[in-house]
């Protein structure tokens, strides 16, 4: 599976164990600059999973795999998951 296809199919099912996941373009225009990571926040009391595409695809990809891992555990237990996204999710 492409790193491309583990990103959809992780963004998949996020959407499918009420998680939300936004996706940020920006990147920094300077060396000065500060750049958003990806990462997990807090907004008006909801979680949400921010992916920067400042970040490499490698980081957004283990990002979402841990966020999905740690905060809908118990429902992923509960899906059927395909062996490589089971192992992708594993190991993040």
């Amino acid at each position: 599976m492409s790193p491309e296809q583990q990103l959809l199919e992780l963004q998949q099912l996020a959407d499918g164990v009420d998680l939300r996941v936004r996706e940020i373009r920006g990147t920094a225009r300077s060396d000065f600059e500060p750049q958003a990571a990806s990462g997990v926040c807090v907004i008006r009391g909801e979680t949400w999973v921010v992916l920067s595409g400042a970040d490499p695809l490698a980081e957004r990809i283990r990002c979402l795999a841990r966020a999905l891992r740690e905060l809908r555990g118990a429902a992923l237990e509960e899906r059927f998951l395909s062996p490589a996204l089971r192992e992708l999710l594993n190991s993040a």
